[in-house]
């Protein structure tokens, strides 16, 4: 026997947990934290690759996900078109060093995909970051100052992350070299 009443009192609260899943809290949602990690050539990494490139696409990925493995060779062709202000970081989830099983798979995945992006192996560090992702594969693009841009892609979507990139490669343009400059107006 439910009334109107008792069905706006269930309903509520799970809207509301529903809502606060979907809409992350802006602290942790729009920016990257800070972190020191390890990459799968055993490379420390921290939050300063980001300001290497006005641009930083981050695939979160993880070695069980189907659609995370069938996308990875589009992302190595992504990785090798990209402007020079722009780069491709792959985060694997699954793995937690070295000795972990996971981690020769997920190098392996990587060899057969011809995807040979830096892959961050995740940590504490980036769990409040992660704490967001509710499926893999999800993507987010970082600028160089740490700051998500956009809403994350969530889902294996090639065609979106070409039409952000585009995006972002005409809101951030590639800077012209000298050479470049000279070139161009001796044309």
């Amino acid at each position: 026997m439910y009334d109107s009443k008792m069905r706006k009192n269930i309903l509520i609260p799970l809207f509301s947990a529903a809502l606060l899943t979907l809409c992350p809290s802006a602290a942790s949602a729009r920016s990257m934290p800070e972190f020191t990690a390890k990459d799968l050539e055993g490379n420390e990494i921290t939050e300063e690759i980001f300001a290497e490139k006005d641009i930083t696409m981050v695939n979160i990925w993880g070695t069980f996900c189907g659609p995370c493995v069938e996308e990875m060779p589009y992302l190595g062709e992504i990785s090798r078109s990209m402007p020079d202000n722009q780069q491709l970081i792959g985060l694997v989830i699954d793995v937690t060093d070295e000795t972990d099983p996971n981690f020769a798979l997920a190098k392996k995945i990587l060899e057969k995909a011809d995807a040979d992006f830096t892959q961050i192996i995740t940590n504490a560090d980036l769990s409040e970051l992660l704490m967001d992702v509710t499926a893999v594969p999800t993507t987010i693009f970082v600028d160089s100052e740490g700051n998500l841009l956009g809403d994350a892609v969530v889902g294996n979507n090639v065609e979106e992350y070409k039409k952000r990139l585009a995006e972002y490669a005409e809101e951030f343009p590639e800077e012209k070299s000298d050479t470049q400059e000279s070139t161009s107006e001796n044309v």
